[in-house]
């Protein structure tokens, strides 16, 4: 059974948002998708999801690299870690999120 999605339910959201970084040809790249809903339909995005009530932090994050990136195989991505936390809550037009 899915977890409800606290957005949906009026509850204050948990967000994961990852930022991939690597360095290729001599430059620093970060891995970035296309939303695949609203808000900002086909724009480019780092890849994220919202926490389930039953996952920690960590596992939303590896849980969203591969749903929204595809990244099926995570061991390149060994380490992770925390590097700030929005919550303004006018930063996402679906209602409060924590990010």
């Amino acid at each position: 059974m899915k977890a409800a999605d606290p957005v949906d339910d009026g509850a204050d959201a948990v967000a994961v948002d990852v930022a991939v970084l690597t360095i290729t040809d001599g430059g620093l790249s970060v891995l970035l998708v296309r939303r695949s809903g609203e808000p900002g339909i086909g724009r480019w995005s780092r890849p994220g999801s919202h926490a389930r009530t039953d996952e920690g932090l960590e596992a939303a994050a590896r849980r969203a690299l591969v749903e929204r990136a595809g990244l099926a195989d995570l061991r390149p991505v060994g380490h992770m870690e925390q590097l700030r936390t929005y919550g303004d809550p006018a930063r996402d037009a679906r209602g409060r999120v924590l990010s």
